[in-house]
């Protein structure tokens, strides 16, 4: 016992652990019981009328029939019955078997000529007797040397064993699978984002963005409007800009499911000259309602801006108010005026938009509430009013705010994970 625990120990990680430890068995067993053969069947049928051989070893240590997993029932494996198998097949205790009487060798098609006696051992999984683990002796009075409760134990416990080491395999096989088809998820998710630097002669921009997992639902895009109306000519003073993020509930791949269809539902929006951002909502609102997988909801803030006249026009959909400070004397103010509900809960909601001026190198400030939310090691949240701190006492250049933004962040979350996706975007005017 003390030679096959060891050699359970070191066998447990290598490839094709199973068949290395059957050929260990049988060399034991050998050495036990003097010449034997082991063989391993399966019942091919839920009224245990029939098995399959998985494998033997002879009574000499070679190999005579082994399959790559000899626990699985595979259709292509040939099926044996007879009446010594209709013996033990329906025993729940360990059956020795005379081979001169039951005919042994016919029941097997000669695989088993060689033998005279044998002796079965039914092991149970998970509480059924699905498999049986068989010594045959080539010569008579060996059968009687057997101690059939070592025998039993041993044949349960490395049985039961393997079977553990090939589930556990097809586990870590499963979980690479979802984890290729997370990253793939997360690649395509990626591909909605805007890619590369955010730069714009009328803007300066800063964004950070971290996922919770490989994938999340944070979403955001500033693009220049006037690239997609068709009746706009640019007009290197007065141009018109897009901003928008967004936080689909939940985390992870269904979020990033949910917020990819409300990207696909945003590409379908045609606005004109005279439309304003709630109508955006007004129309994504009406298609999430045939589109969400569950009962999830979206936060949202979208506003546009005209590089001339410096108005935001902003609706908001239940999502955290946008920080605006004043480059003129650092005050701090809140876009919560008008904050509705969230998209995806009341089908035929319409938002409604708001105004405001940003002026040339005043600050806008728009985020996920994964950024308020991220706790500190004892628990506390992160907070809007350490993000105002923040802001109204950082230089208003937009890469050093974001920097000791994060800073902050890090400061504040110490060792502890993110539980969120993060999201935050600076916006400040050039002209």
């Amino acid at each position: 016992m003390k030679a096959l625990l060891k050699t359970i120990s070191k066998l447990r990680y290598e490839d094709d652990a199973s068949s290395k430890l059957f050929h260990s068995i049988s060399q034991q067993l050998r050495k036990r019981y003097g010449d034997c053969a082991i063989a391993l069947m399966v019942s091919s049928d839920s009224v245990l009328s029939s098995v399959r051989l998985t494998l033997l070893y002879d009574h000499t240590g070679s190999v005579c029939v082994k399959e790559h997993n000899v626990l699985q029932q595979k259709n292509c494996l040939k099926i044996f019955s007879g009446d010594f198998l209709k013996l033990f097949l329906n025993e729940s205790e360990p059956a020795k078997f005379k081979g001169e009487k039951y005919g042994i060798d016919s029941i097997f098609n000669d695989i088993f000529k060689k033998y005279i006696d044998a002796i079965t051992f039914p092991i149970f999984h998970y509480g059924d007797e699905c498999r049986w683990f068989v010594l045959l002796f080539p010569r008579q009075q060996q059968l009687e040397k057997v101690d059939i409760e070592r025998t039993l134990l041993v044949s349960t416990l490395i049985i039961n064993y393997i079977e553990s080491i090939e589930e556990t395999k097809k586990l870590h096989e499963a979980n690479e699978w979802i984890a290729g088809e997370l990253k793939s998820v997360a690649k395509i998710k990626q591909q909605l984002l805007p890619q590369g630097n955010l730069t714009f002669n009328e803007l300066s921009t800063a964004v950070l963005y971290e996922p919770y997992q490989l994938s999340g639902g944070d979403y955001y895009d500033i693009a220049r409007l006037t690239d997609f109306l068709k009746d706009v000519t640019h007009d290197t003073v007065n141009e018109l800009f897009g901003i928008i993020i967004a936080d689909a509930s939940g985390h992870g791949t269904a979020s990033a499911v949910e917020i990819s269809m409300f990207d696909a539902i945003l590409r379908t929006y045609q606005p004109s000259t005279n439309s304003d951002p709630a109508g955006l909502f007004n129309y994504a609102n009406k298609y999430l309602f045939t589109r969400l997988i569950r009962n999830g909801f979206i936060t949202a803030f979208v506003s546009s801006y005209q590089s001339k006249t410096h108005i935001l026009s902003y609706a908001n959909a239940g999502h955290p108010a946008p920080i605006v400070k004043r480059a003129n004397n650092n005050s701090i103010e809140l876009l919560s005026d008008n904050i509705g509900i969230p998209l995806g809960i009341e089908q035929g909601k319409l938002w409604q938009s708001s105004e405001i001026i940003i002026n040339k190198d005043d600050i806008l400030v728009v985020y996920t509430d994964g950024i308020t939310e991220l706790l500190s090691p004892q628990g506390e949240m992160f907070g809007e009013q350490q993000l105002i701190n923040i802001i109204q006492n950082s230089s208003n250049k937009p890469d050093i705010l974001l920097s000791n933004i994060k800073s902050a962040l890090k400061t504040h979350q110490a060792e502890n994970s993110n539980s969120d996706d993060l999201t935050l975007l600076i916006i400040q005017p050039k002209l």
